[in-house]
């Protein structure tokens, strides 16, 4: 593949996976995605696991749990339901596989552990970006 294609795809699977954590609350269906990607559904598909690793369904699932583990570890006075279903989670039976912290680990560095970075051409996309998520008393956590 060529310089200038490689280019070409990773802005075009940039924009998907800034598509997706957008919009982790809603359900994200394939077409749409592929839509993003100006790719055929199938193409999308392959292209999407070559280019990151994983499937399409278990990135959506890493994001979301990511998400939410971020969420109970910095707003626990919210409901575990709330935020599984706030993070796109239908039951709360599909929500409960999260790891457990130790005494004193923040859930954030649980789900680091738990949920690898993917590599994504230039950039490794944390899953998602924890720098933009508000996180109250921070410092009394670390």
């Amino acid at each position: 593949m060529s310089d200038d294609r490689k280019k070409a795809y990773q802005a075009r699977f940039e924009r998907v996976l800034d598509h997706i954590e957008a919009h982790l609350h809603a359900p994200l269906e394939m077409e749409q995605l592929a839509a993003v990607a100006h790719f055929s559904r199938f193409h999308f598909q392959r292209q999407f696991a070559d280019f990151t690793g994983v499937g399409v369904a278990r990135y959506i699932l890493l994001m979301r749990l990511k998400h939410a583990s971020l969420q109970l570890a910095f707003q626990p006075q919210r409901r575990i339901i709330d935020i599984a279903l706030e993070a796109g989670f239908e039951n709360p039976e599909s929500f409960t596989p999260l790891p457990q912290p130790a005494a004193g680990d923040p859930a954030w560095r649980v789900a680091d552990r738990h949920l690898p970075a993917i590599e994504t051409g230039a950039r490794v996309a944390a899953l998602p970006s924890v720098r933009n998520f508000p996180m109250p008393d921070a410092a009394a956590v670390l």
